[in-house]
Order: C-alpha cells, then structure tokens, then sequence
C-alpha cells in the first residue's frame, strides 16, 4: 500500500466531479493505496471553498489521510527553494510544502500541475486537469 499526496488541483477537480479524476483515486483506493491531504491542500482547499461547498467538501476531506507537517519539512522546503533560487528557478512555496511533505512520508504526489515539482528523487503522478476542460480554482460547480 502506498500513499498517495494529493495536491490542491486533484482535490477541487474530485470535488467537481470531474471523471477521470474520480476513477483514479478509485483506482487506487480499490488497489489499497490511500489518498491523503498535508496543512497546505486542506487550507488552500478551504480557502475557495464556496459556503454550499461546505458540508460536502468536510465529509470528502473527512476520508482522506493526513500527513502533518513539522519544523524538519518545513526546512526541507526552504533549502529546496534556496538551492533551486540559486540556480534561477523559483519554486511556490505551497509547491515546496507539499513536495517535502510527501517526501517525509514516502508518499506520491499526485498533481494536475507536474511542473510545480522539478524534484527528481520524488515519485510524481500527473492527473491533468484539463481533461473536462474548466479551472480548478474553487471546490463546486
């Protein structure tokens, strides 16, 4: 069983019903892995949440594991964003978070926007995004 770190674009596109993003988290529920959520998806979610959207997106978020953060990924984080401003690349801090998160837990990242985590010792799974069409900004139609 492994766990799977959704990022903030998989979540709301769940929410949304959109198809293929709903049968690959049942695809991986039915194989055994377990979805997960970390601080920066559970507070970015909440954030676009539309007030309607609340009893719906609490029982969503209520079956998903949660990978907490701590002082050690946070620092991970930052180095990350230090080495990679170093080098002219700057990554989003929401990005970092989630990436030294999965990577504290051994888990996979599953994201529509693969580009936000250039980490090659990290497993990463694309689940686009744009498959229906629309933006993943809130969490409803």
């Amino acid at each position: 069983m492994s766990d799977y770190l959704a990022d903030t674009t998989v979540l709301i596109d769940y929410l949304r019903g959109r198809s293929h993003v709903q049968e690959r988290v049942d695809r991986l529920d039915r194989a055994g892995h377990r979805l997960c959520c970390c601080d920066v998806t559970l507070c970015e979610l909440l954030t676009g949440m539309r007030p309607h959207e609340r009893p719906r997106t609490e029982r969503f978020l209520g079956g998903l594991s949660y990978l907490a953060t701590s002082r050690a990924i946070a620092e991970r984080a930052g180095l990350w964003r230090h080495e990679h401003r170093q080098t002219g690349v700057t990554l989003g801090l929401a990005g970092a978070l989630i990436a030294a998160t999965a990577q504290a837990n051994g888990a996979v990242i599953l994201t529509a926007n693969i580009r936000h985590f250039p980490f090659p010792d990290l497993a990463v799974e694309e689940v686009p995004s744009h498959a229906e069409g629309g933006s993943p900004e809130a969490p409803g139609a």
